[in-house]
């Protein structure tokens, strides 16, 4: 079946399964499958099996299929959310196979509008970042990509910006850090000096403010994270220039409390069919390993809900995956929010962590986005 407006059924088949309880089947895909925007366009096609046994008694799964126009899928968000032009620009490229699977790509990238053209490959992970200065806020990026099998897809991004007098454009050394950690901020302007202002706002509620100074076009700032800071934070910097406009730049940061308890998940099983009942150990240590009494909170959501979030979700769902690699034990248990999700990570691969921090990155950058791409 496929789904658009309404639920269409496309074929039904019937067979007999053989003497090992397999029935082989094959069918052609329908002309046309309406793509998801929050699925970056690709098509979805269900099937669903319901086998009846000698007793008739029946049992029914589900599965559903990615369907994609093309072998590789591109997406690329702008370290800002937005172009900020005549300052220097991240841009966050990932690649990807219909399946959601990474995929090890080179790419060739045109900026400023076909002038500029860079290349770079997204290596194992699936992530890259290229650097440039935009000339204009208004940017139309051509991104061809190929792997080693022989796929190669080009696709084009129209990313919208802001003229201004000025331009203002943040920029946090990390996505997340923990309490004691020192958040390192570098704002860039177009401005070559001047005096910038930075507002740290929690729960909505401004927590801190101080002032930089521009040093040819650069003021940097060190904030240490103390317990008050936990939770999401907002940073806006901003110049107020002589006319009364304020120009501004805004980014996302979270900021998770340190551990002094480690837990550990064991399930009762590898996997567990709809209606039974999964059995969870649970243990609480002390950093001595000592198991210890303690408050427990648990979430179990089906991982189709990273979809629904703001954030953009090729990105998001990189960024899921690549932590998932790192939490022991190894079972799915979703529901944790990106900070939970970054507590006890640790890789002897540089590499890895290097695309784990510009996933996060780029899903921070989108969430903040007010003018998304399109392509």
């Amino acid at each position: 079946a496929t789904f658009d407006v309404q639920r269409n059924l496309e074929l039904t088949l019937d067979g007999q399964t053989d003497a090992d309880g397999r029935y082989a089947f094959e069918f052609t895909l329908p002309g046309y499958i309406a793509g998801s925007d929050l699925e970056n366009g690709l098509g979805t096609f269900y099937v669903q099996a319901a086998v009846t046994d000698q007793t008739n008694h029946i049992e029914i799964a589900n599965l559903s299929l990615p369907v994609s126009a093309q072998g590789l899928i591109i997406e690329a968000v702008p370290e800002s959310g937005v172009i900020k032009a005549g300052v220097e620009n991240l841009l966050y490229v990932m690649t990807s196979y219909p399946d959601g699977s990474p995929a090890d790509c080179d790419l060739s990238v045109t900026l400023n509008n076909g002038v500029d053209v860079q290349n770079v490959t997204t290596g194992g992970f699936g992530v890259a970042e290229l650097r440039f200065t935009p000339t204009d806020p208004y940017q139309v990026v051509q991104i061809i990509a190929s792997d080693s099998a022989g796929n190669q897809v080009v696709t084009s991004f129209s990313f919208s910006g802001t003229r201004e007098e000025e331009t203002v454009l943040l920029r946090p050394d990390q996505p997340i850090y923990r309490v004691g950690d020192t958040m390192n901020l570098t704002a860039l302007a177009t401005a070559q000096q001047g005096s910038l202002y930075l507002d740290i706002i929690r729960d909505g509620q401004t927590v801190s403010t101080r002032s930089l100074e521009l040093v040819n076009g650069r003021a940097e700032a060190a904030v240490d994270l103390t317990p008050e800071l936990f939770g999401t934070l907002e940073l806006h910097a901003y110049k107020i220039l002589p006319s009364g406009t304020i120009v501004r730049d805004t980014r996302l940061v979270v900021v998770e409390n340190r551990q002094d308890l480690a837990v550990s998940i064991r399930a009762g099983q590898e996997s567990y069919l709809p209606g039974e009942t999964a059995a969870l150990d649970i243990n609480v240590a002390a950093a001595d390993q000592a198991g210890v009494q303690a408050a427990l909170g648990l979430a179990v959501v089906d991982e189709s809900v990273f979809a629904l979030a703001e954030q953009d979700p090729g990105f998001a769902k990189l960024y899921f995956l690549l932590e998932s690699q790192l939490l022991e034990p190894k079972y799915d248990l979703h529901g944790f929010s990106v900070p939970e999700m970054i507590q006890g990570v640790s890789s002897d691969d540089p590499k890895f962590e290097q695309a784990l921090g510009r996933t996060g990155q780029a899903a921070m950058a989108a969430a903040i986005s007010q003018e998304p791409a399109f392509s």
